[in-house]
């Protein structure tokens, strides 16, 4: 592979992912689904544990470790990113908590080692950390707490591959984008130029 061009990644994960599986939302959808079903629906799709927000490295599923992403007021507990499976298991989604910890292994990643341009947006209002009130987070409307992104992904996570630049001698660029909904870049006519500049090898 000679050069990686990627567009939002999701690097160290998202909480709104798990605040969709946990408390079952679907774009919408759950208004006028089965919030149920919805819930089971959501839950037993292993590839959404990849985005979930990724723990500290070297930490262990039940480590203190790594920013609080979801409390529960009524149980008395805070999850940091290391935590996830057990906030999961208390949620009801077991089988969620084992999609989870089988992915853990993967959720850092390493640097490529060839030349690399990160194109992502900010300035959009995403979710960073979400409170339940009742014990078993059954709350149809959490209170959320909101940070820059770009609606679906944390703007920390976002530039998470800017670290690459001192692990890796190839050359990391990152192209920034005002207000530009997650995965939606290409619609914007001079971000796609750049990246189809960086795709051919011509961008600076």
């Amino acid at each position: 592979m000679e050069r990686l061009v990627t567009l939002s990644g999701v690097w160290s994960g998202t909480p709104r992912s798990t605040w969709d599986v946990i408390s079952g939302r679907l774009q919408g959808l759950e208004a006028v689904l089965d919030g149920a079903a919805v819930r089971q629906l959501l839950r037993g799709i292993p590839a959404l544990a990849w985005t979930f927000p990724a723990p500290p490295p070297g930490a262990t599923p039940g480590d203190p470790g790594g920013p609080v992403v979801i409390t529960n007021t009524a149980l008395g507990r805070d999850y940091s990113t290391a935590q996830l499976g057990q906030a999961l298991r208390d949620a009801g989604a077991p089988e969620t908590s084992a999609f989870w910890e089988a992915a853990l292994p993967f959720a850092l990643a390493s640097p490529p080692n060839v030349s690399t341009h990160c194109f992502y947006s900010y300035g959009l209002r995403t979710a960073v950390h979400v409170t339940y009130a009742r014990a078993d987070f059954s709350d149809t409307s959490p209170m959320v707490r909101y940070d820059d992104g770009d609606l679906t992904v944390p703007h920390a996570s976002l530039v998470a591959c800017r670290g690459w630049a001192v692990r890796q001698v190839a050359s990391v660029r990152s192209h920034s984008f005002f207000g530009v909904v997650h995965g939606m870049l290409t619609s914007l006519p001079e971000a796609l130029e750049d990246i189809l500049d960086a795709i051919a090898g011509e961008a600076g």
